[in-house]
């Protein structure tokens, strides 16, 4: 995927991290201050630069949900250290590929697509989805989902960021992007098949920059 030059940041993302510091962190915050350095921009609302986070993930304090959501054999690929870190282009991508699938698959049974109005009341908030039993959430509560369950799965944060698309069908949505040695591939609950981005029908907006996740910039098709 080529990237051109800085975007705004999406609202959603934004207000996200204002709320919730921890969680904006996972999404691949570099830093817990990261909200003191939004500045306003024309047109919208910027995150200033921040050093992108190294090494791998540390476990969180959710690791047995996220555990329970991902196969154990093709977790244990990551586990024994053969992905993540500095390892991560020299995996198999199948294993990888099959990780995806089932993360992507699994999450989208687990969750039932609900509209933030309906959820909250209000037209755009992004967080973990919500709820007892079968958990509730959009487009971007489901792509923040995966991600976290990737990670616990110890893919290296570097390897993931979401983005913001357009669909004729569907107008604005978000979605998770994880690169591979062989290009980048887009989990959709939408779409039960993981495939990579230039094989969508999407239109592409803005990407979370691989360098500093706080950063958001266009797509270069």
């Amino acid at each position: 995927m080529k990237v051109g030059t800085v975007a705004d940041a999406p609202v959603g993302y934004v207000d996200m991290c204002r709320r919730d510091r921890a969680l904006c962190q996972e999404m691949g915050g570099a830093r817990s201050t990261a909200l003191e350095d939004l500045r306003a921009a024309p047109g919208g609302t910027q995150i200033a630069s921040a050093p992108a986070p190294t090494g791998k993930p540390a476990r969180l304090a959710f690791a047995a949900q996220g555990a329970a959501g991902v196969d154990g054999q093709a977790a244990a690929v990551y586990a024994s250290g053969a992905i993540g870190g500095g390892a991560r282009t020299a995996a198999d991508p199948k294993d990888m590929l099959k990780l995806l699938d089932q993360t992507n698959k699994r999450v989208n049974r687990q969750i039932m697509q609900i509209s933030d109005y309906d959820i909250y009341g209000q037209g755009e908030r992004w967080a973990r989805p919500v709820g007892r039993g079968k958990a509730q959430g959009d487009c971007e509560d489901i792509a923040i989902e995966k991600r976290i369950r990737l990670l616990e799965a110890g893919v290296d944060p570097r390897d993931m960021s979401l983005a913001v698309v357009y669909s004729t069908q569907w107008g604005l949505h978000t979605v998770l992007v994880v690169s591979l040695s062989k290009g980048d591939y887009v989990l959709d609950n939408l779409n039960s098949y993981v495939r990579r981005w230039d094989k969508t029908s999407y239109v592409w907006l803005r990407v979370q920059s691989k360098e500093n996740a706080d950063e958001w910039l266009s797509v270069r098709i």
